[in-house]
């Protein structure tokens, strides 16, 4: 989603951190966003060339709203995902869906407890983890989640890595 300027902070120290930033969509209204593939492809593009400008960061990876495997695109443009995925390709970038959800979008107050049993309870050891959590400033409760969950991961034998060219995606099955 777009961002304001007072973020810049922040997504200054992300960078300066080496973390990874995604490209998710302009805005969450998927009847804008996938009302076709330009009307995305151009909300990306001018998200990429904001970041530049503002950080002369170059953002090569996405996640879609609602996963690759969402069908809730199909009520706006029937196939749509199916193009969208080739043309993200085409266009260079990696998109990534998750494998472990802490569903964290199922609404504004999710128990804390709920959040970190839903992600420790999926990760598995030998494969890479793509853990979907969400940084709205609704979502306290994952705020509160996350330094169990990290703790958990570390104890446990897992590692944090900023995504890069070499990380292998995850992906879903395009579901439209």
């Amino acid at each position: 989603m777009d961002y304001s300027q007072d973020k810049l902070p922040i997504l200054e120290r992300m960078i300066e951190d080496g973390d990874t930033i995604g490209i998710h969509a302009l805005d969450h209204d998927y009847e804008a966003c996938y009302s076709t593939e330009d009307a995305y492809l151009d909300g990306v593009e001018k998200l990429k060339e904001k970041l530049y400008r503002d950080t002369s960061y170059e953002a090569f990876c996405l996640r879609f709203p609602g996963g690759s495997s969402n069908t809730i695109s199909a009520n706006y443009n029937d196939g749509i995902m199916t193009r969208l995925t080739q043309r993200v390709a085409d266009l260079g970038m990696v998109y990534f869906d998750w494998n472990v959800d802490s569903e964290d979008a199922s609404g504004s107050s999710v128990p804390d407890s709920t959040l970190i049993a839903n992600v420790t309870g999926e990760l598995q050891k030998g494969r890479v983890n793509v853990v979907l959590m969400h940084d709205a400033n609704s979502k306290k409760t994952t705020v509160q989640a996350l330094q169990s969950i990290i703790n958990y991961g570390r104890e446990n034998g897992y590692t944090f890595k900023a995504i890069d060219r070499s990380t292998k995606p995850v992906h879903h099955r395009v579901g439209n």
